[in-house]
Protein backbone atom coordinates (compact mmCIF):
# COMPACT_ATOMS: atom_id res chain seq x y z
CA UNK A 1 0.00 0.00 0.00
CA UNK A 2 1.47 3.39 -0.97
CA UNK A 3 2.84 5.48 1.87
CA UNK A 4 1.51 8.98 2.49
CA UNK A 5 3.21 11.94 4.16
CA UNK A 6 1.99 12.72 7.64
CA UNK A 7 0.42 16.09 8.35
CA UNK A 8 3.10 18.81 8.43
CA UNK A 9 5.80 16.22 7.63
CA UNK A 10 8.62 17.75 5.57
CA UNK A 11 9.74 16.19 2.31
CA UNK A 12 13.13 15.21 3.74
CA UNK A 13 11.53 13.58 6.81
CA UNK A 14 9.06 11.69 4.63
CA UNK A 15 11.85 10.49 2.32
CA UNK A 16 13.84 9.18 5.29
CA UNK A 17 10.82 7.29 6.60
CA UNK A 18 9.85 5.98 3.17
CA UNK A 19 13.39 4.83 2.31
CA UNK A 20 13.53 2.75 5.49
CA UNK A 21 10.57 0.80 4.10
CA UNK A 22 11.31 0.67 0.37
CA UNK A 23 15.04 0.00 0.76
CA UNK A 24 14.97 -1.90 4.05
CA UNK A 25 15.38 -5.59 4.84
CA UNK A 26 11.92 -6.46 3.50
CA UNK A 27 12.40 -4.75 0.12
CA UNK A 28 12.86 -6.80 -3.09
CA UNK A 29 16.32 -8.28 -3.36
CA UNK A 30 17.21 -6.60 -6.65
CA UNK A 31 15.77 -3.15 -5.90
CA UNK A 32 18.42 -0.45 -6.12
CA UNK A 33 18.64 2.65 -3.96
CA UNK A 34 17.77 4.84 -6.96
CA UNK A 35 14.62 2.79 -7.61
CA UNK A 36 13.57 3.12 -3.98
CA UNK A 37 14.08 6.88 -4.14
CA UNK A 38 11.94 7.03 -7.28
CA UNK A 39 9.15 5.09 -5.54
CA UNK A 40 9.20 7.42 -2.55
CA UNK A 41 9.22 10.48 -4.79
CA UNK A 42 6.17 9.15 -6.64
CA UNK A 43 4.37 8.75 -3.28
CA UNK A 44 5.29 12.33 -2.36
CA UNK A 45 4.13 13.75 -5.67
CA UNK A 46 0.87 11.77 -5.57
CA UNK A 47 0.09 13.14 -2.11
CA UNK A 48 1.18 16.71 -2.85
CA UNK A 49 -0.30 17.05 -6.30
CA UNK A 50 2.99 17.14 -8.16
CA UNK A 51 4.54 19.94 -6.12
CA UNK A 52 8.14 20.82 -6.80
CA UNK A 53 10.77 20.06 -4.16
CA UNK A 54 11.06 22.32 -1.13
CA UNK A 55 14.40 23.71 -2.31
CA UNK A 56 13.92 24.95 -5.85
CA UNK A 57 16.94 25.67 -8.02
CA UNK A 58 17.13 28.39 -10.69
CA UNK A 59 15.60 27.48 -14.04
CA UNK A 60 17.82 27.50 -17.09
CA UNK A 61 17.35 26.94 -20.78
CA UNK A 62 18.10 23.37 -21.88
CA UNK A 63 21.21 24.47 -23.77
CA UNK A 64 22.51 26.26 -20.66
CA UNK A 65 21.77 23.61 -18.04
CA UNK A 66 24.99 23.62 -16.01
CA UNK A 67 25.44 23.32 -12.23
CA UNK A 68 26.45 26.47 -10.40
CA UNK A 69 29.48 26.36 -8.10
CA UNK A 70 27.26 26.44 -5.01
CA UNK A 71 24.91 23.65 -6.15
CA UNK A 72 24.29 20.52 -4.09
CA UNK A 73 24.43 17.15 -5.90
CA UNK A 74 21.02 15.86 -4.81
CA UNK A 75 19.22 19.13 -5.53
CA UNK A 76 20.95 19.45 -8.90
CA UNK A 77 19.98 15.92 -9.99
CA UNK A 78 16.37 16.38 -8.92
CA UNK A 79 16.09 19.74 -10.68
CA UNK A 80 17.72 18.38 -13.82
CA UNK A 81 15.76 15.12 -14.05
CA UNK A 82 12.33 16.10 -12.79
CA UNK A 83 11.94 19.84 -13.33
CA UNK A 84 13.95 19.99 -16.58
CA UNK A 85 12.90 16.50 -17.76
CA UNK A 86 16.38 15.47 -18.88
CA UNK A 87 17.91 12.00 -18.91
CA UNK A 88 19.80 10.94 -15.77
CA UNK A 89 23.08 10.21 -17.63
CA UNK A 90 23.04 13.72 -19.13
CA UNK A 91 22.46 15.25 -15.69
CA UNK A 92 25.20 13.08 -14.16
CA UNK A 93 27.66 13.98 -16.91
CA UNK A 94 26.93 17.69 -16.46
CA UNK A 95 27.55 17.34 -12.71
CA UNK A 96 30.77 15.33 -13.15
CA UNK A 97 32.21 17.94 -15.50
CA UNK A 98 31.22 20.96 -13.41
CA UNK A 99 33.43 22.68 -10.84
CA UNK A 100 30.87 21.88 -8.14
CA UNK A 101 30.93 18.20 -9.10
CA UNK A 102 34.72 18.00 -9.13
CA UNK A 103 34.94 19.76 -5.78
CA UNK A 104 32.34 17.42 -4.27
CA UNK A 105 34.20 14.39 -5.62
CA UNK A 106 37.46 15.62 -4.11
CA UNK A 107 35.78 16.03 -0.71
CA UNK A 108 34.22 12.57 -0.97
CA UNK A 109 37.58 10.97 -1.75
CA UNK A 110 39.16 12.71 1.21
CA UNK A 111 36.34 11.39 3.42
CA UNK A 112 37.01 7.78 2.37
CA UNK A 113 34.11 7.27 -0.04
CA UNK A 114 33.81 4.03 -2.01
CA UNK A 115 34.54 4.39 -5.73
CA UNK A 116 32.77 2.24 -8.33
CA UNK A 117 34.37 1.75 -11.74
CA UNK A 118 32.88 -0.26 -14.61
CA UNK A 119 34.89 -2.33 -17.07
CA UNK A 120 33.63 -4.13 -20.16
CA UNK A 121 35.75 -6.80 -21.84
CA UNK A 122 35.28 -10.11 -23.57
CA UNK A 123 34.86 -13.06 -21.24
CA UNK A 124 37.66 -15.64 -21.41
CA UNK A 125 36.54 -19.28 -21.12
CA UNK A 126 38.99 -21.40 -19.14
CA UNK A 127 38.90 -25.01 -17.97
CA UNK A 128 37.81 -23.98 -14.49
CA UNK A 129 35.51 -21.03 -15.11
CA UNK A 130 34.85 -17.80 -16.93
CA UNK A 131 37.55 -15.20 -16.40
CA UNK A 132 36.72 -11.49 -16.33
CA UNK A 133 39.02 -8.50 -16.57
CA UNK A 134 37.77 -6.40 -13.67
CA UNK A 135 40.09 -3.42 -14.10
CA UNK A 136 43.12 -2.27 -16.06
CA UNK A 137 45.31 0.82 -16.21
CA UNK A 138 43.54 2.58 -19.08
CA UNK A 139 41.96 5.97 -18.40
CA UNK A 140 38.20 5.86 -17.95
CA UNK A 141 35.47 8.29 -19.03
CA UNK A 142 36.24 10.58 -16.09
CA UNK A 143 39.95 10.56 -16.86
CA UNK A 144 40.87 8.46 -13.81
CA UNK A 145 43.54 5.78 -13.86
CA UNK A 146 43.83 2.81 -11.49
CA UNK A 147 47.33 1.41 -11.11
CA UNK A 148 47.29 -2.40 -11.09
CA UNK A 149 50.23 -2.60 -8.69
CA UNK A 150 48.14 -0.89 -6.02
CA UNK A 151 45.37 -3.47 -5.61
CA UNK A 152 44.89 -4.85 -2.08
CA UNK A 153 42.55 -7.85 -2.32
CA UNK A 154 43.42 -9.62 0.94
CA UNK A 155 40.18 -8.80 2.79
CA UNK A 156 38.03 -9.32 -0.29
CA UNK A 157 39.35 -12.88 -0.68
CA UNK A 158 37.86 -13.75 2.73
CA UNK A 159 34.34 -13.33 1.31
CA UNK A 160 34.57 -12.94 -2.48
CA UNK A 161 30.86 -12.90 -3.30
CA UNK A 162 29.67 -11.71 -6.69
CA UNK A 163 26.79 -9.24 -6.60
CA UNK A 164 24.55 -7.80 -9.29
CA UNK A 165 24.55 -4.01 -9.66
CA UNK A 166 26.32 -3.58 -6.30
CA UNK A 167 23.22 -4.83 -4.48
CA UNK A 168 24.25 -6.74 -1.32
CA UNK A 169 20.88 -8.50 -1.36
CA UNK A 170 21.39 -9.88 -4.87
CA UNK A 171 24.16 -12.49 -4.79
CA UNK A 172 24.79 -14.27 -8.09
CA UNK A 173 27.91 -16.29 -7.27
CA UNK A 174 31.48 -15.85 -6.14
CA UNK A 175 34.85 -14.77 -7.51
CA UNK A 176 37.83 -17.15 -7.57
CA UNK A 177 41.54 -16.75 -8.26
CA UNK A 178 41.48 -12.96 -8.13
CA UNK A 179 44.89 -11.58 -9.06
CA UNK A 180 46.83 -9.06 -11.14
CA UNK A 181 48.09 -10.31 -14.50
CA UNK A 182 49.58 -8.17 -17.27
CA UNK A 183 48.52 -4.96 -15.50
CA UNK A 184 44.95 -6.23 -15.25
CA UNK A 185 42.90 -7.22 -12.21
CA UNK A 186 41.35 -10.55 -13.16
CA UNK A 187 39.06 -13.09 -11.52
CA UNK A 188 37.00 -16.13 -12.42
CA UNK A 189 33.28 -15.95 -11.87
CA UNK A 190 31.58 -19.00 -10.41
CA UNK A 191 27.87 -18.42 -10.75
CA UNK A 192 25.35 -20.03 -8.44
CA UNK A 193 24.46 -23.48 -9.83
CA UNK A 194 21.83 -23.98 -12.49
CA UNK A 195 18.45 -24.60 -10.93
CA UNK A 196 19.06 -22.25 -8.00
CA UNK A 197 16.27 -20.00 -9.28
CA UNK A 198 14.82 -18.91 -12.60
CA UNK A 199 16.60 -15.56 -12.40
CA UNK A 200 19.97 -17.19 -11.73
CA UNK A 201 19.38 -19.49 -14.71
CA UNK A 202 18.63 -16.48 -16.90
CA UNK A 203 21.75 -14.66 -15.76
CA UNK A 204 23.81 -17.80 -16.41
CA UNK A 205 22.40 -17.94 -19.94
CA UNK A 206 23.21 -14.28 -20.61
CA UNK A 207 26.77 -14.71 -19.32
CA UNK A 208 27.24 -17.87 -21.42
CA UNK A 209 25.98 -15.97 -24.48
CA UNK A 210 28.61 -13.27 -23.92
CA UNK A 211 25.97 -10.56 -23.40
CA UNK A 212 26.32 -9.91 -19.69
CA UNK A 213 30.02 -9.11 -19.54
CA UNK A 214 30.25 -5.78 -17.74
CA UNK A 215 31.71 -5.74 -14.24
CA UNK A 216 32.19 -2.97 -11.70
CA UNK A 217 34.69 -2.87 -8.87
CA UNK A 218 33.93 -1.03 -5.66
CA UNK A 219 37.10 0.08 -3.92
CA UNK A 220 38.32 2.33 -1.15
CA UNK A 221 41.18 4.62 -2.22
CA UNK A 222 44.20 4.44 0.06
CA UNK A 223 46.72 6.54 -1.86
CA UNK A 224 45.97 8.69 -4.88
CA UNK A 225 47.07 11.89 -6.55
CA UNK A 226 45.62 14.33 -9.10
CA UNK A 227 46.84 13.68 -12.63
CA UNK A 228 47.26 17.42 -12.99
CA UNK A 229 49.20 18.41 -9.90
CA UNK A 230 48.40 22.08 -10.52
CA UNK A 231 44.68 21.33 -10.36
CA UNK A 232 43.52 19.47 -7.22
CA UNK A 233 40.09 18.93 -8.82
CA UNK A 234 41.48 17.11 -11.84
CA UNK A 235 41.08 13.38 -12.56
CA UNK A 236 42.88 11.04 -10.19
CA UNK A 237 45.58 8.41 -10.43
CA UNK A 238 44.82 5.74 -7.82
CA UNK A 239 48.14 4.39 -6.55
CA UNK A 240 46.85 2.05 -3.83
CA UNK A 241 43.29 0.88 -3.30
CA UNK A 242 41.45 -1.80 -1.33
CA UNK A 243 38.92 -3.92 -3.21
CA UNK A 244 35.60 -3.91 -1.32
CA UNK A 245 33.23 -5.68 -3.71
CA UNK A 246 32.80 -6.68 -7.34
CA UNK A 247 29.55 -6.91 -9.29
CA UNK A 248 28.13 -7.97 -12.58
CA UNK A 249 26.34 -4.85 -13.79
CA UNK A 250 23.74 -3.75 -16.31
CA UNK A 251 24.76 -3.34 -19.93
CA UNK A 252 23.39 -0.89 -22.52
CA UNK A 253 20.45 -2.21 -24.48
CA UNK A 254 21.02 -2.84 -28.19
CA UNK A 255 18.99 -4.67 -30.81
CA UNK A 256 21.32 -7.67 -31.15
CA UNK A 257 21.63 -8.26 -27.41
CA UNK A 258 17.88 -7.93 -26.91
CA UNK A 259 17.21 -10.38 -29.75
CA UNK A 260 19.57 -12.96 -28.24
CA UNK A 261 18.01 -12.51 -24.80
CA UNK A 262 14.53 -13.05 -26.24
CA UNK A 263 15.71 -16.18 -28.03
CA UNK A 264 16.91 -17.49 -24.65
CA UNK A 265 13.40 -16.91 -23.22
CA UNK A 266 14.71 -14.43 -20.68
CA UNK A 267 11.83 -12.90 -18.70
CA UNK A 268 10.87 -9.27 -19.13
CA UNK A 269 11.70 -8.59 -15.45
CA UNK A 270 15.25 -9.86 -15.89
CA UNK A 271 15.67 -8.02 -19.20
CA UNK A 272 14.60 -4.75 -17.57
CA UNK A 273 17.15 -5.36 -14.83
CA UNK A 274 20.01 -6.41 -17.12
CA UNK A 275 19.58 -3.99 -20.02
CA UNK A 276 19.94 -0.48 -18.66
CA UNK A 277 19.18 2.32 -21.09
CA UNK A 278 22.73 3.66 -20.85
CA UNK A 279 24.52 0.88 -18.97
CA UNK A 280 26.11 1.16 -15.56
CA UNK A 281 28.03 4.35 -14.73
CA UNK A 282 31.10 5.04 -12.62
CA UNK A 283 30.32 6.85 -9.42
CA UNK A 284 31.34 7.91 -5.96
CA UNK A 285 29.00 6.09 -3.59
CA UNK A 286 27.06 8.56 -1.48
CA UNK A 287 25.90 6.98 1.74
CA UNK A 288 22.88 9.21 2.48
CA UNK A 289 19.42 7.72 1.99
CA UNK A 290 17.76 11.14 1.98
CA UNK A 291 18.48 11.86 -1.68
CA UNK A 292 15.81 13.77 -3.59
CA UNK A 293 16.43 12.18 -6.96
CA UNK A 294 16.23 8.75 -8.50
CA UNK A 295 15.62 6.79 -11.64
CA UNK A 296 11.96 6.15 -12.37
CA UNK A 297 10.80 2.60 -12.82
CA UNK A 298 10.72 1.29 -16.37
CA UNK A 299 6.94 1.13 -16.48
CA UNK A 300 6.81 4.81 -15.55
CA UNK A 301 4.54 4.22 -12.58
CA UNK A 302 7.11 4.19 -9.77
CA UNK A 303 5.09 1.55 -7.92
CA UNK A 304 6.34 -1.28 -5.76
CA UNK A 305 6.77 -4.77 -7.20
CA UNK A 306 4.06 -7.41 -6.95
CA UNK A 307 3.98 -9.86 -4.08
CA UNK A 308 4.80 -12.68 -6.50
CA UNK A 309 7.89 -10.81 -7.73
CA UNK A 310 9.00 -10.05 -4.16
CA UNK A 311 8.74 -13.76 -3.30
CA UNK A 312 10.65 -14.74 -6.45
CA UNK A 313 13.43 -12.27 -5.67
CA UNK A 314 13.68 -13.49 -2.09
CA UNK A 315 13.92 -17.09 -3.30
CA UNK A 316 16.69 -16.07 -5.70
CA UNK A 317 18.65 -14.42 -2.90
CA UNK A 318 18.25 -17.32 -0.44
CA UNK A 319 19.01 -19.94 -3.08
CA UNK A 320 22.10 -18.22 -4.43
CA UNK A 321 23.51 -17.52 -0.98
CA UNK A 322 23.01 -21.14 0.07
CA UNK A 323 24.37 -22.49 -3.22
CA UNK A 324 27.68 -20.65 -3.12
CA UNK A 325 28.12 -21.63 0.53
CA UNK A 326 27.98 -25.34 -0.29
CA UNK A 327 31.28 -27.07 -1.17
CA UNK A 328 31.41 -28.25 -4.76
CA UNK A 329 33.31 -31.24 -6.07
CA UNK A 330 34.01 -29.52 -9.39
CA UNK A 331 33.98 -25.93 -10.56
CA UNK A 332 30.97 -24.73 -12.50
Amino acid sequence: MPMKPNKDESQSDFMSRCMSETFGDDAPADRTQDQAVAICMSYWRDAKGGEKPEKSLRTKQDDDLTPDDADDYDDWMYECEYNQDREEPDCQAAWDESRAGKAERTRALAAGAIIQKTHVADIVDTVDGKEFILSDESMDRMGDQIMSTGWDVAHFKNNPIALFNHNPNFIVGSWKNIRVVDKQLRAKLVLAPAGTSRRIDEIRALVDAGILKATSVGFKPIDYEPLDKKNPFSASKFLKQELVETSLVSVPANANALAVAKSLNVSSDTMNMVFAKHGNRDQVVRRSLNAKHGTTSRNGKGSAMSLAQRIADLQTYIGAKAAISRPSSSPR
